[in-house]
């Protein structure tokens, strides 16, 4: 499948930030969803977009008090020239502009969770949605995609929508003895089906 736009970016990015981050053996639930929100912080950094986090697990300095999970998203990204021309709104809280990612991060590997995250980002009207998750197992991983695959055509979920949206896997069984490009599946939805694509 032909890796076009900001999607391409995104993974080129944090192709990068996985390059440059030691690999944590056995690492799950909330010490998993930090590392990767930090990482996420320095993709978006990369990407010259201004990155709100879950104010839960944010670290860095943040631009109002107020700043956090929008929209109950766990990353957004926006254009940091957009977001830096706006006013801050009358509350305190941060420029109403479109961003330009949605990520969710779901560090529980229930389906049904992992697929109402799915939805929480395609319900966001930004040009490029990200999911990252993990499981145990090339099996759960398989089993994973035909879920989200039904998931996304029982309930047409990404009909009438331009936007990239990628599905990052990572594999648990795999990090006793893998680099992250080991660990990660990456699925992008090509209108019908999941497609494989590599990360770098």
């Amino acid at each position: 499948m032909r890796q076009a736009g900001l999607a391409s970016e995104w993974l080129k990015h944090f192709a990068v930030v996985l390059d440059e981050t030691d690999c944590p053996p056995n690492i799950k639930d909330g010490a998993w969803t930090t590392l990767l929100g930090d990482m996420l912080e320095r993709v978006g950094e990369g990407m010259g977009c201004y990155v709100v986090r879950n104010r839960k697990s944010r670290s860095g300095k943040r631009r109002h008090p107020d700043t956090g999970e929008h929209l109950g998203i766990d990353v957004m990204f926006f254009d940091a020239k957009e977001y830096d021309s706006q006013p801050v709104n009358k509350y305190g809280k941060d420029p109403l502009i479109r961003p330009k990612a949605a990520i969710e991060l779901e560090n529980d590997d229930s389906f049904d969770k992992i697929a109402y995250c799915l939805w929480k980002v395609l319900c966001v009207r930004a040009p490029l949605k990200v999911l990252i998750c993990y499981q145990t197992g090339l099996h759960h991983v398989r089993a994973l995609r035909k879920h989200l695959k039904d998931v996304m055509e029982k309930g047409r979920l990404a009909t009438g929508d331009k936007a990239e949206v990628l599905v990052l896997v990572g594999d648990e069984a795999q990090l006793e003895s893998a680099e992250w490009g080991e660990y990660f599946t990456v699925w992008t939805w090509s209108g019908s089906d999941w497609d494989a694509i590599r990360l770098a």
